[in-house]
């Protein structure tokens, strides 16, 4: 008799809890929903533009799928708790960036180089091999994507890579250098801080 009431009791307060679930969050649905449903009827079709060339929202959402991916491997069980600071739109624009200007430079990566480069994620492998049930599991339970847009977002990573070493391999910083501008930036902070008045 105890325990039918405590299950009774148990299912009041979950019906209770879920009321105030669905009091809470079905009104930001419609209003979310009511929202896109305008944009699209203004024709909102377009995330933005990058040099001039529109960005779709499809693109976007690709770019901004693959920094969460890319954050996921970086972080791995403290996601959650970065989550915020991480800053995934800006990061999904600044992809879009590098790749259209790789683009235009004509930087390529090829299907090898994905292969290696996901054959050797240490979260991969297995007794010193590429462990393929596991990079099934992760693509279906964690990154929630298939193998073909994974290798893709690496593939658009190589290339951001590959970027990023063409416009530095000629840059050439002394130590002098280095020590010089330091005490510039350093004198700058000083300054700005002694022109802050106390009142």
């Amino acid at each position: 008799n105890n325990n039918m009431l405590k299950q009774l009791r148990n299912k009041k307060i979950m019906k209770r809890i879920l009321w105030t679930i669905a009091i809470l969050i079905i009104p930001a649905f419609v209003f979310w929903g009511a929202d896109s449903v305008s944009s699209k009827q203004k024709g909102a079709d377009r995330a933005g533009t990058i040099f001039g060339r529109k960005v779709s929202l499809e693109e976007y959402s690709a770019a901004w799928q693959a920094v969460k991916i890319q954050s996921l491997m970086i972080y791995g069980a403290k996601f959650e708790e970065v989550y915020e600071s991480l800053n995934l739109d800006k990061q999904a624009w600044d992809r879009l960036i590098l790749l259209s200007e790789a683009k235009k430079r004509k930087v390529r990566v090829s299907d090898q180089e994905v292969v290696a480069i996901i054959q050797q994620f240490p979260f991969l492998q297995s007794k010193g091999q590429f462990d393929k049930r596991a990079y099934g599991m992760l693509l279906e339970q964690v990154f929630k994507t298939t193998a073909r847009q994974f290798e893709e977002d690496i593939r658009g990573s190589l290339i951001i890579e590959k970027l990023r070493d063409m416009v530095i391999k000629d840059v050439k910083l002394t130590d002098e250098e280095l020590k010089d501008a330091y005490r510039k930036e350093n004198e700058k902070s000083r300054i700005a801080y002694i022109l802050i008045s106390p009142n």
